[in-house]
């Protein structure tokens, strides 16, 4: 589809609200820009930039840029890609995404989900992972593949026992130890498991992720495209507002889990320790 994106752009590089833009196609960037997890470069991650922050005159064209730039990373690895959730209450939105991107392909795309199962989720949780990602379409899901990682129930309930209200004090090494171990070391376990599965020759995979700017400090530093020890990290999402959040649940009437809870997440504007994943890389 040759659809134009006409955009409103001040005096910071963008386009006037007069101007047409090229099709979005025509600015992702090369195929063969993947060559390595461990390497990114500046100029692709400023082309994937500049396409994500392309003003858009219909929230449908805002879906379909997004669209592209799922089906170019697609590409790009050969269909070496998967997604990671939480199972939180906006949790249907990037796999949805992911799912309506590759509706096209010439072969049905093998679809990975990685689920890190602290064993401290509410039954709502659980249920929009295995009921709605990973239900298969016929029976109103998804159909992503669920690659559950994390404790048992007996290792989780063992370290509880030993460590009675650790999620109380984050700032506390106890927190940070518990955290750790209930979501850094099988988060590290889940990545090298799709590098194995995925990239075992070194090709490169890709992890996206749905972490917005707006969420917290970390992640309002976080570029669209980084490089990983196991995975390159891919957010197709960086840039959208609560508001655009809102509206893609609303026009695809998507499930909302209002009673997710992550101890190992304290506060809003607080992100899981950052050392969980930069460890696990």
């Amino acid at each position: 589809m040759n659809h134009k994106i006409t955009g409103q752009h001040p005096p910071d590089g963008r386009h006037s609200a007069t101007e047409t833009l090229p099709t979005v196609e025509s600015l992702l960037p090369p195929l063969e820009s993947l060559v390595r997890c461990q390497e990114v470069t500046q100029e692709l991650n400023s082309t994937l930039e500049k396409l994500l922050n392309l003003e858009t005159t219909t929230f449908e064209e805002e879906i379909q840029k997004i669209h592209a730039i799922i089906r170019w990373g697609y590409k790009a690895t050969n269909g070496r890609m998967f997604v990671s959730t939480s199972g939180g209450e906006t949790s249907a939105i990037l796999p949805h995404l992911i799912k309506s991107a590759l509706a096209d392909m010439p072969e049905p795309p093998n679809l990975h989900l990685i689920f890190i199962n602290t064993q401290c989720y509410p039954p709502e949780t659980l249920d929009m992972v295995h009921s709605y990602l990973g239900a298969a379409e016929e029976d109103g899901g998804l159909g992503f593949t669920i690659n559950e990682f994390g404790p048992t129930p007996e290792e989780a309930q063992a370290l509880f026992r030993e460590n009675p209200d650790w999620w109380n004090n984050p700032d506390l090494p106890t927190f940070q130890r518990v955290a750790f171990i209930l979501k850094g070391a099988p988060t590290q376990e889940a990545l090298e498991e799709m590098r194995q599965r995925l990239g075992p020759n070194g090709e490169p995979i890709l992890w996206l992720r749905a972490i917005r700017a707006t969420q917290t400090p970390e992640r309002a530093a976080a570029s669209i495209i980084e490089p990983g020890a196991q995975a390159i990290r891919l957010h197709p999402l960086l840039k959208w507002t609560k508001q655009q959040i809102q509206e893609y649940i609303k026009k695809y009437d998507l499930p909302i889990n209002g009673d997710h809870v992550d101890l190992t997440k304290p506060g809003k504007q607080r992100e899981c320790p950052m050392d969980l994943i930069d460890r696990a890389e």
